[in-house]
């Protein structure tokens, strides 16, 4: 009796090792989902409970497929952790906290490295689903004829490690469209460039918009070599222009990031940006390379600002790829010589240039234009003043702007010589400040493509 008891003891150890590998690649793969396979720049936490549930109710599907997908994606969770436990010590108790604790630990590392919405209704989604992982185990164990309970078991632990592979292989090979949405929590711009005895020197502003007077470190970084050059920065410079335009109240600012209240504000500070510009002089750099200015965030998060210097040029591409339109000859030279280029998407045969408070969308013949007419693109506007938005908008707790619609309609092709381009041109407003834009083709209520980007400011004085 005793060696039969030890040898199944021996093959109970066995097995409960062999899950907890399982468990270990499982949990990895999670990792990677959740946190590294994300582009870098959310940094919004959302710290209002149930606020997905209640968007949910109110008829949000898409928010409530997204809630079942994170129930669903700790249940495996559970389950493996489950049969990795010896018998004597299994509880549900323990399982929920281990989920708890690891739903934890991707909602801080979302929110460290900008790689995800740090959420208390995604560690609730999770701590459901790891539960329900441990009572599926459980209920094998209870009402699966014994001769089959183990072989169940062993079936779905290797479906679920063998589906998340699948999932990971095919979402690695997968091109996501979207682009980091920095530009929302960020805001960087660089107003001059001039070479002083050989001295690079270059001013500006940059903040983080969910904090007062905050500066934003940043390295020089060469296209060509990828060399990084540490620039000599005074931060906290005066920029009154700066704080008049994006100056939130105490009313609005809780409000700012779609309700989202931060671990470092309460919503009875205003945000102030008086103290937000910066000099810097950089020695050792090259009048004739090219270099990308990148954002120092955290020890952990570095950011592409979306800013190129060539000399005394400061442009918003990198010019080593770059292709501009063909405008020579056409009424487009002024917009495409003064304007500023803000996205440039050579897959997509279109830029977007902003000129004289307009958006001005670039197209080749070879875009992909609907032939009916309805070619909808999509903008939508990002502030710091809440409050200053549209009626419609605040009455249905839409904390941005819209100003999208049929590039067919805004078209100003055929009024002046475009030459080979179409022309779609829209008005950005001046009744709130503009933290941000998302723009890209939209179709049947979803996104084709987007880009985010930031406008250049020129309020200045």
């Amino acid at each position: 009796m005793t060696r039969t008891s030890d040898t199944d003891s021996n093959k109970t150890f066995s097995k409960s090792k062999i899950f907890f590998v399982l468990f270990l690649l499982y949990g990895a793969l999670v990792l990677w989902f959740t946190v590294f396979s994300r582009p870098v720049g959310s940094h919004t936490p959302q710290l209002d409970l149930f606020w997905s549930y209640k968007k949910w109710l109110a008829g949000n599907w898409a928010l409530g497929r997204e809630i079942l997908g994170n129930i669903g994606m700790f249940i495996p969770f559970g389950f493996l952790l489950t049969a990795s436990i010896p018998f004597r010590k299994k509880t549900g108790v323990k399982v929920l906290l281990a989920g708890i604790a690891f739903s934890c630990a991707i909602e801080v590392l979302q929110f460290v490295l900008w790689r995800g919405l740090f959420e208390f209704d995604d560690i609730l989604n999770n701590a459901v689903g790891a539960v329900l992982g441990y009572c599926l185990y459980m209920a094998l164990q209870r009402w699966a004829p014994k001769k089959y309970a183990a072989a169940s078991v062993s079936f779905l632990g290797i479906l679920f490690v063998l589906s998340g592979a699948v999932a990971f292989l095919v979402h690695s090979d997968v091109s996501r469209e979207a682009q980091p949405d920095f530009p929302r929590s960020v805001c960087f711009q660089l107003d001059n460039v001039k070479w002083d005895n050989g001295i690079l020197r270059l001013s500006g502003f940059a903040f983080l918009y969910n904090e007062s007077a905050t500066h934003v470190a940043f390295v020089l970084r060469s296209t060509q070599t990828g060399k990084e050059i540490q620039p000599v920065v005074e931060y906290g410079l005066p920029r009154p222009d700066v704080s008049r335009y994006f100056r939130s109240t105490a009313n609005d600012s809780k409000n700012v990031f779609s309700s989202a209240v931060t671990f470092w504000q309460t919503s009875s500070v205003a945000q102030d940006y008086a103290g937000t510009g910066f000099s810097a002089s950089v020695r050792n750099a090259d009048p004739e390379e090219e270099y990308e200015i990148i954002m120092k965030i955290n020890p952990f998060v570095t950011l592409p600002a979306g800013v190129y210097v060539t000399g005394m040029d400061i442009h918003y591409a990198k010019q080593q790829d770059f292709i501009p339109p063909d405008v020579a000859g056409t009424d487009l030279e002024e917009i495409v010589n003064k304007g500023y280029l803000r996205v440039y998407r050579p897959d997509r045969a279109c830029y977007v240039y902003q000129y004289k408070g307009s958006l001005y969308w670039i197209a080749d013949k070879e875009f992909a234009f609907e032939e009916d007419g309805t070619t909808y693109i999509q903008y939508h506007l990002w502030t710091t003043q809440i409050d200053k938005l549209p009626q419609k908008r605040l009455k249905n707790k839409w904390y941005w702007d819209n100003i999208g619609g049929y590039f067919e309609k805004y078209e100003i092709t055929g009024r002046i010589n475009c030459g080979r381009y179409r022309v779609s041109k829209r008005k950005l407003p001046t009744e709130y400040a503009i933290t941000s834009i998302v723009t890209g083709y939209y179709k049947n209520g979803k996104w084709i493509w987007m880009e985010f980007f930031r406008p250049v400011y020129e309020f200045g004085g």
